[in-house]
Parts: structure tokens; sequence; C-alpha cells
């Protein structure tokens, strides 16, 4: 299946063409998701195979960002493999990092979810690498929250999500980055029997409306901050 995935790089299509959203490549950018859909179920609960695919770990790691929707397959070839989580190291954290900082997807903070522990066993050694990389080095990752409060009015917890431009407030023609208020999104209709923020939560990720996707981020940011802290007593 790797082989495969590969083919069309090493037939000259970069991963720039791939990433550039060319229509033409549609047909071949499903058919590379679906192969890296079948390695996640490969790998799934099984480290020998797991092992095997960690050898091509390079080319996962080059092709992250890339439109080929293979973080889940990263995440499920370390998610419950002790030894496999025990040789993460910073360069790989960064790496998440730098996606982040070019694009706020929660879903590159759900890989970071899912190796700081194995089970509800914390891995304190990747635990510190995440919170050195996030909180020290790149904090303006960080979701910036703030609280109104007035005589006779709720209490309203509000976030941004710096650098981001959410659609859903707009002036005019202008995108802008807005604060939102959180509890707005409880009072949005239920999606079938969900409300509005599990909607959020379980939803593909591609058919959310922006300011979806920002509280979603908010969220995780927020899960992962936990997770960080987890067996932690510092």
């Amino acid at each position: 299946v790797m082989q495969l995935v590969q083919l069309p790089f090493s037939r000259g299509i970069s991963l720039d063409w791939m990433a550039s959203g060319d229509p033409r490549l549609e047909k071949l950018k499903k058919i590379l998701n679906l192969g890296y859909r079948l390695l996640k179920q490969i790998v799934k609960g099984d480290t020998a195979a797991a092992v095997d695919l960690h050898h091509f770990l390079p080319i996962l790691l080059q092709q992250q960002g890339r439109g080929l929707a293979n973080t889940i397959t990263l995440k499920e070839l370390f998610i419950g493999k002790r030894k496999l989580l025990s040789s993460i190291g910073p360069d790989l954290i960064q790496l998440f990092m730098d996606l982040l900082t070019q694009n706020k997807d929660p879903r590159y903070i759900d890989f970071l979810l899912s190796i700081c522990t194995v089970g509800e066993e914390p891995l304190p050694a990747v635990q510190t690498i995440i919170a050195t990389q996030l909180f020290e080095k790149n904090p303006q990752l960080l979701p910036r929250c703030q609280l109104e409060t007035g005589p006779g009015q709720p209490t309203r917890l509000k976030f941004l999500i710096p650098a981001s431009k959410v659609t859903a407030f707009k002036k005019g023609s202008t995108r802008i980055s807005t604060w939102l208020n959180v509890a707005d999104f409880n009072d949005l209709p239920l999606i079938g029997s969900k409300d509005r923020a599990s909607h959020i939560l379980t939803a593909p990720f591609d058919t959310l409306e922006e300011s979806e996707k920002m509280l979603r981020y908010f969220i995780r940011f927020t899960n992962l901050s936990g997770k960080i802290a987890v067996g932690r007593n510092q």
C-alpha cells in the first residue's frame, strides 16, 4: 500500500502540486486518501504492522499538511503502542507546531492528544516535549480567552484564535477575526439529536463553518492542556 501511495510522487508529481488544489489531481487525491484509510485500518491495534509502517515515517511526515488526509493514519500508527511512542522526539512535535502555525486545524491537535498517554497511563517524556514546544516556543498557537461581566448580566466566556479569519462574522466584504462567545453555539438549532457543540466535535471537518472550526480548535486545545497535565504534579 505504501508503494501505491508513493507511486505518483516517484513519477514526477510534487507535493506542492498535490496541495495546490489543481482539479486535475482530484481523482488521484481520492485514491491516495483511500490508501491512507486502508493503512489506518491495517495498523489499528496491530503493533507488528505499525512497526513495519513506522519505517516509512519520514514519508508520512513529509506528506502532512498536503491535503492527503493522512494525519489519522499517523495517529493510528502511534496510538496505544508504547514502543513507538517512546521514540517520539522534539522534531516530530515541532513539525506539528509548524503545521498549526500554517493552518489551525484541530485535527493536528487530535494527533498530539493521542500521543500523550498509553491508555490511561501518562507518557511524561512526550508530555514534556509538547508542553515545551507549545507553551514556551510557540505561544502564538494558544487561544486567547476573556470573561465579560456586567451588572445584571450573565458572565460570558469569549475566545479568539489568533490570526484566524472567521467567515461567519463579516463586515461588508471584509473577513475579520472576531471574539466568539461560547454560549452562542448552544443557542443554535440541534443537528438531528445532537446539540450544536457535539455536532461540531464529530462532524466531518470540511463540512463545518469557519466559526465552528474555531470552536473545535478551542475545545481540542483545552482537551490537550488537560492531557499534558495527566499524572503530573508540577
